[in-house]
């Protein structure tokens, strides 16, 4: 079988050793085995031969290429092709089905078959018209080569492979392609940027003038940690990682990590003094050391909430020296029984530590651009539409815990968190609360509404009169967050700004991943009693959460202690997908104007370069609902309609707790009534009294275009978004209200065009 080598300088095999043609003899056959097809001698000759003896020398490299053993070109034939061939180009291309599964050394080894410019030595042969063709040949090929090799590069980036990234890039640069962007080597070493940040490198900054004390808060996982790292590393400032429990061990690491940063006097004089004077003779020994260093100093105390109050001594003394000194203080909440937020060591310098030297900052959950903007670090080939959905896909599951989404970024899929590893450090922080306040948080694991003092009660899951300081020391622990629902959201010129309270302060589990770790530790009778126990407490109060429990523990509605009618029943537990189409197009242009999160009862509302997006990964349990409040103006004081353009890529309604309210991804109210546009074929039905109108025509993952009509008086000066289900994730690009548009936002707040 005859095979011909194009990528690099051209040659020809038969079976498995290489055939010795002139040139010309190379380039007849590299054209026949590219074309594909036959060709007349005559047009051969003409093709690599301009002049008069064209026949005659293509009837000697015949005559050559018969002689070297390839078949497939009798003598006289008038029309020329050649049988049974491959190429270097169609071996290279099987192996780009397979190189996601290659070692480094078998990519190297694929790579190798691009030698270098395609169809190399057969420039300067025959007329213009066969250089044309190898031109045109040579660009097409270097072009299939450039998409198989991008291709072979976004499977390395997906599997982190940087040296086979790499040696895809090396391939590149042979052919002459642009390089590809390079890959971050680790996912440890990509940086998520965030607003305290810049907080943190200010208060650094002081630290040159005056020695400062930061009282740094955050979660679990929040970064508190490797913020301080890295503010080590940029200010070049010497980091030192203290004992929050014991003064001496304090004392005695700050002087191991200074010692090689003094002068040796001074060194030797301090190593005597820890080790001879009385414990205040080394705070003032070790303070003064500190005095003496040419480079910042970071004093880092983790877990201050627990620290000693020893060290408010030491810190209080620092602060007020000559010092260039940083003394971090690292807390999550407070321990059960401690005296106030932060602790006993906080709350002490708190009183004694002079206001223009010390500070807090709470670490939030990172923000939806910090993670794109990671995301495009890691896959920086990847269309910029799918990295957006996979970072608000993180951002959801993670809720913008930097750890978990390391955890998450660590596996290739990106699409879920190493749960073993989560579950221990979890089950480390259960294991260390009191035995009473562990058992009955596990007990009311299984809530899945906000709890007071009242349901602890009820529950009987604490000792009788206990529920206040039960709840007191699960907030104080960590595990419980307070709660309280808002009136909604209101969209104005520039920004998105929350409304009043409207519900009575209440706890909630500070997120599901450790519910659900508490409900996991449930023993099976216990198990059983606590959903029993939620059946018959719900009964009366909301009657499809009743029979969700009811299933669970095996009740029926006549072991309830009211029964339940089938009038209460007013959704299909299993909505039938809809098959009518939306009106699907392009949405707008984006806007400058961007702006941070806001979390309004469990949604996530953020402006996003003029758009309005709208995430929510629910707590488990019944659908809540969320209102956007969008002025009309005087500019159109009776609007007749409602435009949307708008796409949705999740949405999940809760359907399973039988709800009295129908869930639907996206609403529009007016105070006549409303309409929702869901996935599902869901009938028209009414809310408090008024009408609404369901038009099921959406569908997932498309730009969408409805217009729904409203009434022609008594609209009020706003209408209302509304949005009601357990899991959501919605972009608004434009919404016009008659001829206002009021998405996207521009930044100086003026209203956009309509468009026809």
């Amino acid at each position: 079988m005859l095979k011909v080598f194009l990528l690099g300088h051209t040659y020809a095999h038969s079976g498995q050793r290489p055939v010795h043609l002139s040139t010309k003899a190379v380039a007849l056959i590299t054209y026949l085995a590219l074309e594909g097809r036959v060709h007349h001698r005559d047009h051969m000759a003409a093709l690599l031969w301009n002049h008069g003896d064209a026949r005659q020398n293509l009837r000697v490299e015949l005559a050559r290429i018969r002689s070297a053993g390839i078949s497939g070109f009798p003598l006289g034939e008038r029309l020329l092709t050649v049988h049974h061939s491959s190429t270097d180009l169609d071996a290279w291309e099987s192996g780009l089905q397979e190189c996601g599964a290659y070692s480094d050394e078998q990519v190297q080894g694929w790579l190798s078959i691009i030698r270098g410019l395609p169809l190399s030595g057969l420039d300067d042969l025959g007329g213009s018209e066969f250089r044309t063709w190898v031109d045109h040949q040579r660009h097409l090929i270097i072009n299939r080569l450039a998409e198989g090799l991008e291709q072979a590069y976004k499977a390395y980036a997906r599997q982190r492979r940087s040296v086979a990234a790499q040696m895809v890039n090396a391939r590149l640069q042979l052919l002459g392609c642009p390089t590809l962007p390079p890959l971050s080597e680790h996912v440890d070493k990509v940086q998520f940027e965030r607003e305290e940040s810049a907080q943190l490198r200010e208060i650094m900054r002081r630290v040159t003038q005056h020695p400062q004390v930061l009282l740094l808060r955050g979660e679990i996982g929040s970064g508190k940690s490797y913020e301080v790292r890295r503010l080590v590393q940029e200010s070049q400032a010497l980091g030192i990682y203290c004992d929050s429990h014991s003064l001496h061990l304090t004392l005695a690491i700050i002087a191991q990590r200074i010692r090689p940063h003094l002068p040796p006097e001074l060194a030797q004089e301090l190593g005597l003094t820890l080790s001879q004077a009385p414990s205040q003779g080394q705070v003032v020994a070790v303070a003064s050391a500190l005095t003496q260093l040419s480079v910042p100093a970071v004093l880092y105390f983790d877990q201050a909430e627990r620290a000693s109050a020893e060290l408010a001594g030491l810190i209080q003394l620092l602060v007020n020296s000559d010092t260039r000194v940083l003394c971090v203080l690292s807390t999550r909440q407070t321990e059960p029984g401690a005296p106030g937020p932060g602790g006993a060591l906080v709350q002490q310098l708190r009183r004694v530590l002079p206001e223009e030297r010390s500070h807090v900052v709470r670490l939030q959950p990172l923000p939806l651009s910090s993670v794109t903007d990671v995301l495009r670090q890691l896959e920086p080939l990847q269309p910029a539409e799918t990295t957006e959905l996979q970072a608000l896909k993180l951002l959801q599951t993670t809720g913008g815990n930097p750890l978990l989404l390391r955890e998450a970024l660590q596996d290739r899929t990106g699409e879920h968190l190493t749960y073993a590893t989560m579950a221990e450090r979890l089950d480390s922080e259960i294991d260390s609360w009191p035995a009473p306040l562990r058992q009955g948080l596990e007990a009311l694991s299984l809530l899945l509404t906000p709890l007071n003092e009242a349901l602890v009660a009820e529950l009987e899951v604490t000792a009788p009169g206990e529920a206040t300081r039960f709840l007191s020391d699960a907030h104080a622990c960590g595990a419980l967050c307070e709660h309280q629902r808002l009136q909604g959201a209101r969209l104005s010129a520039e920004r998105i700004q929350t409304l009043g309270t409207r519900t009575a302060l209440d706890s909630l589990f500070r997120d599901e991943h450790l519910r659900v770790r508490l409900a996991s530790r449930l023993s099976p009778p216990r198990r059983l009693e606590m959903n029993r126990r939620l059946a018959r407490l719900f009964a009366q109060r909301d009657p499809g959460l009743s029979r969700f429990y009811a299933a669970r523990a095996g009740l029926e509605a006549r072991d309830l202690g009211a029964p339940l009618s089938a009038a209460d029943r007013t959704l299909t537990p299993v909505p039938r997908l809809s098959g009518a189409a939306p009106t699907l197009v392009e949405p707008p242009p984006t806007t400058p104007v961007s702006q941070a999160p806001l979390s309004v009862d469990g949604y996530r509302l953020m402006l996003d370069h003029g758009w309005l997006r709208v995430l929510r990964r629910g707590r488990y349990g019944p659908a809540q609902t969320l209102t956007v409040q969008i002025p009309v103006g005087p500019e159109d004081t009776a609007p007749r309609s409602v435009t949307l353009i708008w796409r949705l890529d999740d949405f999940s309604g809760a359907f399973q707790f039988d709800p009295r309210e129908v869930p639907f991804p996206l609403g529009v109210w007016t105070a006549r009534g409303g309409a929702v546009l869901t996935p599902y074929d869901q009938p028209d039905f009414e809310e408090q009294g008024q009408p609404v109108t369901a038009l099921s025509t959406v569908t997932l993952g498309q730009w969408m275009r409805h217009t729904l009509p409203l009434p022609a008086r008594d609209t009020g000066p706003w209408i209302e978004l509304r949005c009601r289900s357990l899991d959501l994730n919605l972009t608004i690009a434009a919404l016009q209200i008659g001829s206002a548009r009021r998405l996207p936002v521009r930044a100086s707040g003026a209203l956009i065009p309509s468009v026809a």
